[in-house]
């Protein structure tokens, strides 16, 4: 905020400079660098020569200017910069406290219940309802409205198929939310509330979603490639037909969890809780199930090539028709297992619990 020349002589008048005792508040060496500090605001510039050109001596000049225009443009009707490039946090930031700070000054549009309300946002809204899958368009929009709105006025927006890639999304209250099939690649979600949302479809790939809460969200054919989904709860959850590749699902608890044809080849899950999964059909080649707990799951048909069971609980699984080619068992627990027509090379179940499987001979090749 720039400092005017009254500012400063008002503030040099209201300087106490004498006390009771001695007469003198301030030192001659403290009065002269109090007022070299006074002279280096007035005379201070925002811009820095090089040459022939100008920067700012700081990007937080900038981004401020930049704030200051969009929201210049926001009251007069111009989206125009909302269409060019990300805004950055910083800018958001700016934008939002000029946005309240004038909401606060406005006895007209201020909002009692809520001075964070924008007095832009029924603006705001039309222009994404407008446009919600616009490329940076959108994204930019509900980064600003989720700060704007109350939760159910941002659930109702229409976020369904919308194009919000790497969208700030931080603690949002999505709960309920109709999110399916938008792209919320790269998004922020980070301790986001997601309950009961529907998320079937959408592109998660590469969000942050740690801390969000998933429970009782319908997650079938999202997309979380390489997501650290670390320590997650997605018990009972539906991940049909999942895009799971590489994913971080150590320590999760996907208990009960449905799986089937669901995309997990090069995912860790390493201590997952996988007990009565359903992982029909699924892929899960070159999987991490180190020490994962898959009782009794159900792994008919499932791509196992290369998978690393080492010390894993099998009991009680049904791997039916499994393709268990170079997967490693080392130490895994199979008793009670079903591997009636799975594909095996028989080496593989050295060092392996088999006290009670069921196995013919024709299926180690």
């Amino acid at each position: 905020m720039p400092v005017f020349l009254p500012q400063i002589h008002a503030l040099e008048k209201a300087l106490p400079v004498h006390n009771k005792r001695d007469g003198v508040l301030l030192t001659p060496e403290q009065q002269e660098e109090m007022e070299g500090s006074l002279r280096e605001i007035v005379t201070c510039s925002f811009l820095v020569r090089t040459g022939n050109e100008y920067r700012f001596s700081h990007q937080s000049f900038l981004e401020y200017l930049v704030a200051l225009r969009l929201a210049k443009d926001i009251r007069g009707n111009k989206p125009g910069i909302l269409w060019y490039q990300p805004l950055t946090r910083a800018v958001r930031d700016f934008l939002l406290e000029l946005e309240t700070g004038v909401a606060q000054r406005s006895s007209i549009t201020v909002d009692a219940d809520n001075t964070n309300i924008s007095f832009n946002q029924e603006r705001l809204k039309s222009w994404f309802r407008a446009n919600p899958r616009s490329e940076w368009f959108g994204r930019n929009i509900v980064s600003l409205l989720k700060k704007l709105l109350p939760p159910e006025q941002l659930r109702r927006l229409p976020l369904a198929r919308a194009d919000l890639e790497k969208a700030d999304l931080e603690k949002a209250n999505l709960s309920g939310a109709n999110l399916s099939g938008a792209n919320l690649s790269g998004a922020k979600l980070s301790g986001a509330k997601l309950h009961g949302a529907r998320l079937d479809d959408a592109n998660l790939d590469g969000a942050d979603l740690s801390g969000a809460d998933l429970s009782g969200t319908q997650l079938s054919g999202v997309s979380l490639y390489r997501t650290n989904l670390y320590g997650i709860n997605l018990s009972k959850m539906n991940l049909d037909k999942a895009n799971l590749g590489g994913v971080i699902l150590h320590r999760a608890n996907l208990r009960e969890a449905i799986l089937s044809k669901a995309d997990l080849h090069e995912a860790d899950l390493g201590k997952a809780d996988l007990r009565r999964a359903n992982l029909l059909k699924a892929v899960l080649v070159d999987a991490i199930l180190v020490e994962a707990n898959l009782g009794k799951a159900d792994l008919r048909g499932a791509d196992l090539r290369g998978a690393n069971l080492r010390g894993a609980n099998l009991r009680g699984a049904n791997l039916h028709g499994a393709n268990l080619r170079e997967a490693k068992l080392h130490e895994a627990i199979l008793d009670k297992a079903t591997l009636d027509g799975a594909i095996l090379d028989e080496e593989i179940l050295d060092d392996t619990i088999l006290d009670e499987e069921i196995l013919t001979e024709n299926e180690i090749n």
